[in-house]
């Protein structure tokens, strides 16, 4: 089977069956539409629905349930993906994935990715699993905050008791460049790890490049938290909005900078 695609960049106008599925499935294309779930999404939260709403889905093959705290909730004033995001106060308002096995980072390869619009900058923690020293992708906590001098660090511990892979066990290992976050805006974050070389991507530049060995505890099995910090009390709260959050396991899906697809309110 094939299709006809029109336009002047098209040499024989005729593309088949695999390419018009390449384009209606999205895997590595951020800001073109919904994710599609593969193989290697172990998770995948996706926020279109009606202001407030109060209910999250794992739309991943794993169907993982979801809850929240406090005041975490959908809402319509700002949307990147369909009509709605995750919204946080700043406080404790938490995104709770339950316990799963599939949330095992190991020493595979990984991706961590997801769309941030933050009202601030204060010190936040994108996301981390339920006790302290695992996984997480955070801001301004080795530098000063603000969107000129703050920077996006990784931090992740293979002991469950400090942060011996990134973060200040291991002097300051996995902070990027500073200034690249930005209040006010909607910009895609991913973390990625590709054997011993773990990398951060700010709208799909390079942001941190850090080199560590070592298996990520798997505490992170025991539950995932969301827009908090949940191993310490719930603290480093994001200000702000988040969607299309979505961890996978046994890919690195960017290597190199990449193309993020741009938005009106960009």
């Amino acid at each position: 089977m094939s299709g006809i695609i029109g336009g002047a960049g098209s040499k024989s106008g005729i593309i088949g069956e695999t390419e018009i599925r390449r384009f209606s499935e999205n895997f590595d294309r951020p800001g073109d539409g919904h994710y599609t779930s593969d193989s290697y999404t172990k998770l995948l939260l996706q926020s279109d629905t009606t202001n407030n709403s109060t209910t999250f889905v794992d739309s991943s093959s794993f169907g993982t349930t979801v809850t929240r705290s406090n005041q975490a909730h959908h809402t319509t004033e700002h949307a990147v993906i369909g009509s709605s995001s995750f919204e946080f106060d700043g406080a404790n308002d938490t995104i709770n994935v339950a316990a799963t096995s599939a949330l095992t980072f190991g020493a595979s390869d990984f991706t961590v990715d997801f769309w941030i619009y933050p009202h601030s900058l204060p010190n936040m923690w994108f996301f981390s699993g339920t006790a302290d020293h695992n996984l997480c992708l955070a801001y301004g906590h080795q530098s000063t905050q603000g969107d000129t001098t703050g920077s996006l660090e990784a931090w992740a511990s293979s002991n469950g008791g400090g942060w011996d892979l990134m973060g200040d066990g291991v002097s300051g290992r996995g902070t990027g460049i500073t200034g690249q976050l930005k209040v006010s805006v909607w910009q895609h974050l991913a973390l990625v790890r590709e054997d011993t070389v773990w990398k951060i991507f700010c709208n799909g530049d390079l942001n941190m490049i850090a080199t560590a060995s070592g298996s990520v505890t798997a505490e992170t099995a025991n539950g995932m938290a969301v827009g908090t910090h949940a191993g310490y009390g719930g603290s480093y709260g994001v200000h702000g909005h988040i969607d299309e959050f979505r961890v996978s396991i046994g890919i690195a899906r960017w290597t190199s900078p990449f193309r993020v697809y741009p938005k009106d309110e960009f």
